[in-house]
């Protein structure tokens, strides 16, 4: 008896941190209060497996506590939106079989994201068609479903996203070992599932023998210190199909196999090994700088984020990047990057992410000197934490981003974290196209100046979180001509504001301000202060304003009443689709109010609701869920699975009533979901489960039925039994005996062979010959291990 527990890329980027902006993890947090992406579009590569944040909305990214799914959901590229590239509608005489119309693969994201123990499962089966060709699976689905018929109705299935379900080692070592020979599917997904070391070698076998896949993302998986690339290494020799691999935060100290691997491997365009703290801080930079060198390298994008690759090692990829002409995309965060090209050096680098890079104006005079004369086509660059830079870099930085005519291409700059501002205002006018500045926790003395970059310029997105705005007349200067600006995007998070700062704010919407978003977490905002806003939207007859955050703040169900006024005043048509108020004090009948205002006509499909100060009671929580199965149109006549058909939803619906410190009551129960979030799995954790996985092995090994066959080899590899230290159990290796295994995963962490021996002696009167207890190691940060 065993327990185990059970992660887009932007454009090229030269990048030197995950900044604000970007995220190392692809944290898909159920209970996430961060706004929809402003971020560029992600390119189709990196869309393919990435949480659905066009359906799951998450108030947009303004910031970096807005920003959960952007740049991969950055680069861990794979990292953290379904953000799938729409096909072109082609003429009307290509037939069903040439065509996929994408509504299908909508509408079927839809229906399992709301998939839940009340709705019937053939709801969702109507959904599945042929042209189903993706399957994200961030929870096992309801109790009521047959997993292995929904999978055998998925015929042209051809990307699979099971990242972030805890499967544990058995199971990554299963679906690694089922593709081996898989020919049909082309991406997959399999990151932040608690693998171990000895899952590289399922891992490295699925790489020699796979001849079908193009994309594979294993990060956050703790695959060893030198076994991942022991493995994978000589795979890397003989694979010819895969072309983008994410492996970040694997725990690995020594790629040297890989590395050898990767010198004759002619398939990989897009590599992604970041925070991995090699004991060799030298080998990715000569490595990698030996393969740019090569006249055949293919490589468009290279990411090696916090690998602690020391100067010698920068100094050497830097000498194969000099005569490179295929890399787009670099990603060296927490790096020192010297300046020494060569004068005759030119890029196609147009994303530059430079985050804590330790970079001075010199730096920047440098590589001015160096691209004299020549454009470097950057459109976004981050150069935030580095202390030691003053705006005077803005001067080199427009210089080699512009044309003849003295245009730059620049459209984002991050200059977050920075204390040295005097004068970026003025800086940052030059910029006639310049789209987003982020100057967030910036000490900047003349802020109010900022305005004319956005009055005068293109700005859309200011970002100014965590400047102290309180008590000053700084938001009334900048909204003093914001009316008939090209502002859309404004964010405040943790400004210390109260009711009587955001009052220029107010006004300003009053008098016609075409706010699209805005963010406001995390400061001082009473009811008074939400009452004003409410009310300075609901003054206009119509206003844009689509996505509002709220969130970390101190009103209450008065502020909340004043909220659902926004959408219940029939003088005032609303567009705001995307609503957080999670995390402030209000009580059942404010969380009512906002609930009642989701779906139907209503424009609200988002509201993040969560983790309320007081919390409710059973009853009330049972309340609040039948008001919102009713206004969502759910049959709850009768209460029971498989008891209601699938409504019509809103499109991107999702609705966040978790963390509320009680039982969500049997209407919370049956209605959770991907879509709907309670506090059920608290009581039973919905990830998918061995049997799930083995359910999942058999669709891809084509068996024709439910059940996975397994060589003896295979299922050696599957439970170590032919390791040494192995701990796996004697009947695991007895064929005859496997029927009678029962195999529990995600057992409390005080569990122990005792209490299971114990337990199934009492309660379920049945003599168990063996009990193994597998505790598997996994990382929640990047310096705490724990044991599950």
């Amino acid at each position: 008896m065993g327990s185990s527990g059970s992660k887009t890329k932007p454009g090229p980027n030269l990048s030197n941190n995950a900044g604000p902006e970007s995220t190392n993890k692809e944290n898909k947090s159920e209970g996430s209060a961060s706004l929809p992406p402003l971020n560029p579009p992600q390119s189709t590569e990196d869309k393919k497996m990435t949480t659905p944040s066009s359906s799951v909305t998450k108030l947009p990214e303004v910031s970096s506590s807005m920003s959960q799914n952007q740049n991969e959901q950055s680069k861990n590229k794979g990292s953290n939106s379904s953000n799938s590239k729409e096909e072109p509608k082609g003429d009307k005489s290509q037939t069903e079989d040439d065509f996929i119309e994408p509504e299908d693969q909508r509408k079927f994201d839809e229906a399992l994201g709301c998939a839940c123990v009340l709705v019937k499962p053939e709801s969702l089966m109507k959904k599945v068609t042929k042209n189903i060709t993706k399957l994200q699976m961030f929870r096992a689905l309801p109790m009521n479903y047959n997993f292995y018929d929904f999978l055998s109705k998925l015929s042209n299935l051809q990307e699979i996203d099971i990242s972030n379900n805890n499967i544990g080692p058995h199971s990554f070592r299963s679906i690694c070992l089922a593709m081996c020979n898989n020919v049909t599917v082309s991406s997959l997904n399999i990151a932040d599932n608690m693998a171990d070391t000895d899952s590289a070698e399922c891992l490295g076998k699925m790489i020699t023998q796979n001849k079908t896949l193009v994309y594979l993302n294993v990060s956050s998986n703790s695959l060893g210190k030198d076994y991942f690339s022991r493995c994978v290494g000589p795979a890397l020799k003989v694979n010819t199909t895969l072309k983008t691999l994410r492996a970040q935060n694997l725990g690995s100290s020594d790629m040297k196999v890989f590395m050898e691997g990767l010198m004759e491997n002619t398939a990989l365009t897009d590599i992604d090994l970041s925070n991995n703290a090699l004991s060799d801080r030298m080998i990715l930079g000569k490595g990698f700088g030996e393969k740019l060198k090569n006249p055949s390298c293919i490589l468009k994008s290279i990411a090696l984020a916090n690998c602690e690759i020391n100067t010698a090692g920068i100094d050497a990829f830097i000498q194969g990047f000099e005569s490179n002409t295929t890399l787009e995309e670099l990603n060296l965060n927490g790096n020192q990057v010297p300046v020494d090209l060569k004068e005759d050096h030119t890029s196609q680098l147009q994303i530059i992410s430079l985050n804590d890079g330790s970079l001075t104006d010199n730096f920047w005079a440098c590589v001015e000197e160096v691209f004299q004369g020549r454009q470097i086509p950057a459109f976004d660059i981050n150069i935030g934490s580095n202390s030691d830079l003053s705006p005077k870099c803005f001067d080199s930085i427009l210089k080699i981003t512009s044309d003849g005519e003295g245009i730059s291409t620049l459209r984002r700059i991050n200059y977050s974290l920075n204390n040295q501002c005097n004068g970026l205002s003025e800086k940052l006018e030059k910029f006639q196209d310049l789209q987003y500045v982020n100057i967030r926790r910036c000490r900047i003395k003349d802020l109010h100046q900022m305005a004319a970059v956005y009055t005068t310029g293109n700005l859309t997105t200011l970002v100014l979180d965590g400047i102290k705005l309180a008590s000053t007349d700084t938001l009334q200067a900048l909204m003093g001509n914001v009316v008939g600006s090209s502002l859309r995007t404004l964010s405040f998070g943790g400004c210390s504001l109260s009711a009587s700062d955001i009052a220029p704010l107010c006004q300003a919407i009053k008098k016609g301000f075409q706010l699209h978003m805005l963010k406001l977490s995390a400061n001082r905002l009473e009811d008074e202060g939400v009452i004003d806003l409410s009310q300075a939207v609901v003054s206009c007859k119509t206003h844009p304003l689509a996505v509002l955050d709220l969130s970390s703040n101190t009103f209450t169900d008065t502020g909340a009443l004043s909220l659902s006024k926004i959408f219940s005043t029939k003088s005032h048509k609303s567009q705001l689709h995307s609503l957080n108020v999670s995390s402030n004090n209000i009580g059942k009948e404010g969380l009512t109010s906002l609930v009642s205002m989701v779906g139907g006509k209503s424009p609200l499909h988002s509201l993040h609701a969560q983790n309320q100060t007081e919390g409710l009671k059973e009853l009330e929580m049972t309340e609040l869920f039948t008001k919102l199965a009713t206004v969502l149109g759910f049959n709850i006549k009768k209460i029971g699975a498989s008891t209601s058909d699938l409504p019509n939803l809103p499109s991107g619906i999702l609705v966040n009533l978790s963390s509320m410190r009680g039982n969500p009551g049997e209407t919370g129960a049956m209605l959770d979901s991907q879509r709907i979030l309670t506090d059920y799995p608290n009581d039973k954790i919905p990830t998918m489960t061995f049997g799930h996985i083995q359910e999942l092995c058999a669709w891809l090994k084509n068996t024709g039925n439910n059940i996975c066959v397994w060589s003896s080899e295979e299922w050696g590899l599957i439970t170590g039994s032919g390791r040494p230290t192995t701990d796996a159990p004697s009947w695991l290796q007895l064929e005859a005996k496997r029927s009678k295994g029962l195999y529990l995963s995600n057992l409390p962490g005080n569990t122990t062979q005792q209490k299971m021996d114990a337990m199934f002696e009492m309660e379920a009167d049945c003599n168990l010959d063996e009990v193994c207890l597998m505790k598997v190691r996994y990382k929640n940060s990047t310096n705490c291990q724990k044991f599950w």
